[in-house]
């Protein structure tokens, strides 16, 4: 039942903010609050494993004080007799107030998904408050960590994967008060944050000597040198190259201090919008049969242990997008998603708490899995271990005729 409950748990958090909001605090402030609140819960769950106690009165104490952090003050769940390690909102509270705030704007999938983390983390941390064992206490507040991790998100993803941290790190809600903001499709000038439509694309810094400070993470994934400047280009800079493009604003055509990888990155998210007739074609005949169902049946009880917190148990998303289905069929074959493309995620990216830790042999698991979930046939050869030229030649999209053990989202059962 966990995956049911996760599932519905996320939807119900994703619907609404419910509670008042503050506006006693800025944006950025207000962001930077949640984070901390975050953290102090998650400190409180580690130090006391880190403990090593045996009274396991000391267990419930720290997942009460991480419960205070999460809620604060004001909701029924809070017990001052525990102490609160976070402020009187909680995180929960200053992340309703920033979507209260700003229901609309890129940050929102993404405050969305750690509110949705976060009362996932709480259901988890309730039921520690009340095991009877030590055991079962550890086992379940690990689960409430786990949740907490992904509501921190990471600095160097934009999206449902950022957190709060990506939040801060590639939004105009990461930008602290007073700071200058640039134009975020013109090369840099002078120092700042170059901004677009919501996006943080990079942080311009004086290339002069000296320590440089910077309030948070910023997730840089290319450095490049120009115009006097040290720039830092955030995990959004893609998206508000294309963005740019589409508006025809863009004035990032690097200069001769650029260095070629980011030029070359530059050239080719420029070029996205105007490759679409080279991209592969939808299927029109059979789907290939890429996989078998033992390799499939593999993939599914890899996905329970290991992908069902954030992509549900129905695949349609719980933290994460959904990964079968009409919809995620659909989105493929809008953004011209291959095979490759899919396998590349699933590969480098998966799971959320450990990108890259997938063997080969589990990577062709999950992609036979998806692949079954998705409705295309099984074959009598296992998806390759390896990765083969052919995976960029094949198109995923909706298939040509539905299949008749689809149920209603699209979904078929992969054994």
């Amino acid at each position: 039942m966990r995956g049911p409950i996760l599932f519905l748990l996320a939807t119900l958090a994703l619907a609404a903010p419910t509670r008042r909001a503050r506006a006693a605090d800025s944006d950025y402030q207000t962001a930077q609050a949640a984070l901390a609140d975050l953290r102090a819960a998650i400190d409180e769950i580690v130090q006391s494993d880190a403990s090593f106690s045996t009274d396991k009165m000391d267990y419930r104490r720290a997942d009460q004080r991480a419960i205070n952090a999460l809620l604060g003050s004001a909701d029924p769940a809070f017990d001052a007799a525990a102490g609160n390690p976070g402020d009187t909102a909680g995180a929960l509270g200053r992340i309703d107030e920033l979507l209260q705030r700003h229901d609309t704007g890129p940050w929102v999938i993404a405050l969305r998904s750690a509110a949705a983390n976060i009362q996932t983390a709480l259901l988890h941390l309730v039921d520690a408050t009340k095991a009877r064992e030590l055991m079962d206490q550890e086992l379940t507040a690990s689960l409430a960590l786990e949740n907490l991790e992904i509501a921190e998100g990471r600095a160097s993803e934009a999206g449902v994967f950022g957190g709060l941290l990506g939040t801060l790190a590639t939004t105009t809600i990461g930008i602290p008060d007073g700071a200058q903001q640039l134009d975020g499709c013109a090369v840099p000038k002078t120092p700042g944050y170059g901004t677009h439509d919501g996006y943080i694309a990079f942080i311009a810094l004086p290339a002069q000597a000296g320590m440089q400070h910077l309030e948070h993470a910023s997730g840089a994934r290319d450095i490049t040198l120009q115009n006097d400047l040290i720039v830092l280009h955030t995990a959004a800079s893609g998206e508000v190259t294309k963005l740019c493009n589409q508006s025809g604003q863009n004035e990032h055509a690097p200069d001769a201090t650029t260095n070629a990888a980011v030029q070359t990155a530059a050239n080719d998210a420029a070029n996205d919008a105007n490759n679409d007739a080279a991209a592969p074609a939808p299927p029109s005949g059979p789907p290939p049969a890429l996989y078998t169902r033992a390799q499939a049946a593999a993939g599914q009880k890899l996905f329970m242990e290991k992908c069902v917190s954030c992509h549900g148990a129905n695949l349609l998303g719980v933290a994460a997008p959904s990964v079968a289905g009409n919809d995620f069929l659909q989105t493929a074959q809008r953004n011209s998603w291959t095979l490759e493309v899919i396998r590349y995620l699933v590969a480098t990216n998966m799971p959320f708490n450990a990108p890259g830790s997938l063997s080969p042999a589990q990577v062709a698991d999950a992609m036979a899995f998806l692949l079954a979930s998705n409705c295309y046939p099984a074959g009598d050869k296992p998806f390759p271990s390896e990765d083969e030229e052919r995976f960029n030649t094949i198109q995923l999209a909706p298939l040509p005729v539905r299949s008749a053990s689809a149920n209603a989202a699209g979904i078929c059962k992969a054994s």
